[in-house]
Formats: C-alpha cells, structure tokens, sequence
C-alpha cells in the first residue's frame, strides 16, 4: 500500500511515497540536507535549524541516530520511490530525483558488495 506525498522543495515537483515514513525522512533528509520536507506534516523543513529539536521531540533520538535506524534497504527503496509528478521532465539545474536514485544505486551497490556504510 502506497502514500505517495509531495516532496516540498523550491524546484519542480516531486513525490515519494511514504509508506514508510521512516524511510521516507530519512530519504528527503538525505536528499535535501534539511531544505527539502514533504507535505501532510510528512516533515518540515530545516532551512533555519531545528532538525535535531524535530527528531528528539518525534524519535527521542538525533538526526544521525534516527538516519542509522533506518536500514540501507529501505532507505534505497524510498530514494527510488522520488519521482517527478505526472512523468514530468525537470525544469531546473538541480535535479533531486536524480541525485537520489544515484544515492539508491550507490547504497544497493554497496549491500551487495557487503560494504554497508552511510555516508
């Protein structure tokens, strides 16, 4: 089953899906460096901080130990999940989608090759 939300962010628009929400966070985290959220109280946005104050109040846990929660498997499998909305092509210089399915391709390289560290 599929929840597939907007990926907010100042550029085209994107979805992921959020079936697991957890995997999706971290996935955007990754991705956006805290300048990308996704919509429906997915999660907000940290232009001006308060990531680690986020994480502590929803996890009880900091940034990085909420990103090590998340297994290399579902975080590969929600970066692949973000998408362009409507098979849209991207109009701008920056291209989260792309940027995020190389990080899935890099972790799923790295699980079978027995190497799995997050960088």
């Amino acid at each position: 089953m599929s929840d597939i939300r907007e990926v907010t962010n100042p550029h085209d628009k994107i979805i992921i899906d959020c079936a697991d929400m957890d995997a999706a966070r971290a996935a955007v985290l990754c991705v956006g460096l805290g300048r990308y959220g996704i919509s429906n109280g997915g999660l907000p946005l940290f232009i001006l901080g308060g990531a680690e104050e986020y994480f502590q109040k929803t996890y009880q846990k900091s940034v990085s130990q909420f990103l090590s929660s998340v297994s290399q498997e579902r975080l590969a499998t929600a970066l692949e999940s973000m998408q362009m909305a409507d098979g849209r092509e991207p109009t701008s210089l920056i291209e989260p989608v792309a940027l995020a399915h190389g990080m899935a391709s890099q972790i799923r390289k790295e699980i079978s090759n027995g190497t799995q560290t997050r960088s």
